[in-house]
């Protein structure tokens, strides 16, 4: 049995507000735009970020795994979720396919959504080892144990899914604390990044050049590396701004004590805003890695080729 929540003196259920003919009538125009547009660009920019990555040389495997699980997450969101969330927007009022849809798509949410953040906080933590192990990286981060990490993430998810199924209020409490432990998480290991490469960069500059062996691949090395990291900073801010409206909401919630139907909306909207996500992941990687749009405007390209 669903956990009721008090609504000007009723219990009602989440969806059989979302369900009702305020929220269908009043805001369909509003979410639908959103959800199809997410549905149009997540998937075929992110199965292309997916062929990309594989020609990809200058990342390493383990690294390159977390990005295309990344991807992998957000083709899910497009395929399989969207086109359920936006059948569950379109459903008739009190109707229980609007109600079971609206299950089916909740679930989908806790899962594809929380492997994504998951995986983009390990991506965060993967810059940092990679700085602070140095040789060490390539042995200390094997493919086994990112492997490992990804199996966890979406057991982890889908048993979320699970008990949402059970109870509602517990696992968007939980995905809210996911959520702002990935954010700091993430947050920590930037700023580490910025700190350790600012003390290399001011080390090289106030030594001459006969004191600082290799300066030059050094140099080199750090700007590369700025690169990379800049590139998942963009990444972290884009989830950043989609996730933290449902933290807000559900905070808003929380302390209110009251579940109404423009609560109810405003959570659904920022469901979609934390979908968002997966649209905007694509535009970033070929945006900010070099290779990765190399590869993309190659497969474009042949694609066309193809075509005509």
């Amino acid at each position: 049995m669903k956990a009721n929540f008090s609504v000007a003196g009723n219990n009602s259920t989440f969806h059989e507000i979302l369900c009702s003919s305020y929220l269908t009538s009043e805001h369909q125009y509003i979410l639908l735009p959103i959800n199809l547009f997410i549905s149009i660009t997540a998937f075929p920019g992110n199965v292309l970020i997916i062929i990309a990555l594989q020609r990809v040389s200058s990342l390493h495997p383990s690294s390159k795994l977390l990005f295309i699980c990344l991807a992998s997450t957000d083709v899910c969101v497009g395929v399989i979720l969207q086109p359920l969330y936006i059948s569950y927007f379109m459903s008739p009022d009190n109707s229980i396919p609007c109600y079971y849809i609206g299950d089916v798509s909740y679930m989908l949410t806790f899962i594809f959504c929380g492997v994504s953040l998951q995986t983009s906080t390990a991506i965060s933590v993967d810059r940092l080892l990679a700085l602070l192990l140095g040789l060490r990286y390539r042995h200390t981060i094997t493919l086994k144990r990112v492997w490992i990490f990804v199996i966890a993430a979406w057991f982890t998810s889908i048993s979320n899914a699970i008990l949402y199924y059970y109870q509602e209020a517990v696992p968007m409490y939980l995905a809210c604390i996911v959520m702002l432990s990935s954010i700091t998480t993430s947050a920590f290991c930037y700023v580490k990044i910025y700190r350790v490469l600012l003390h290399h960069q001011t080390q090289i500059q106030e030594h001459p050049l006969k004191e600082v062996p290799n300066r030059g691949s050094r140099l080199l090395n750090i700007a590369r590396y700025k690169k990379t990291v800049s590139s998942a900073v963009w990444i972290q801010a884009a989830i950043l701004i989609c996730y933290l409206p449902f933290i807000i909401m559900t905070t808003i919630y929380t302390i209110s004590e009251e579940y109404t139907p423009i609560i109810a909306f405003l959570l659904d909207l920022t469901v979609s805003f934390v979908q968002l996500n997966s649209s905007l992941n694509p535009v970033l990687y070929c945006w900010k890695i070099r290779d990765v749009r190399r590869s993309a405007k190659i497969s474009i390209r042949r694609l066309f080729d193809a075509c005509c």
